[in-house]
């Protein structure tokens, strides 16, 4: 599944400018009850990615994120850190075992 990179207006009231949304599919919503996977980030001078929290929509709540926003608009190194965490992604979402999942969240969380 491919990823999506929201961002939000600049206002006072958001502390992470980005959204990265990752979107389960069909047959993982059904077991897991969530429709998504969400983690906040923000980049700093140097275009690193600071991750601030994750996040999950459940049931029939829906979030607003912001504008889809192109990956390649970013830095370089935001853009291979995108990259390293939609193969994360699509790793766990393939063999969908608890291995795959903790690597997921815990090497997505390195940055």
């Amino acid at each position: 599944m491919k990823l999506r990179l929201y961002r939000m207006p600049k206002c006072k009231d958001f502390v992470d400018e980005f959204t990265v949304y990752f979107p389960y599919p069909k047959w993982l919503e059904k077991t897991e009850k969530r429709h998504s996977e969400c983690v906040a980030c923000s980049t700093d001078i140097h275009g690193n990615v600071k991750l601030c929290n994750w996040d999950c929509e459940m049931g029939n709540e829906r979030f607003y994120y912001g504008r889809r926003y192109p990956v390649e608009k970013m830095s370089v190194q935001f853009q291979r850190w995108f990259a390293f965490a939609q193969s994360l992604w699509d790793k766990a979402l393939k063999y969908n075992d608890d291995a795959h999942w903790e690597e997921f969240y815990e090497k997505v969380s390195e940055c």
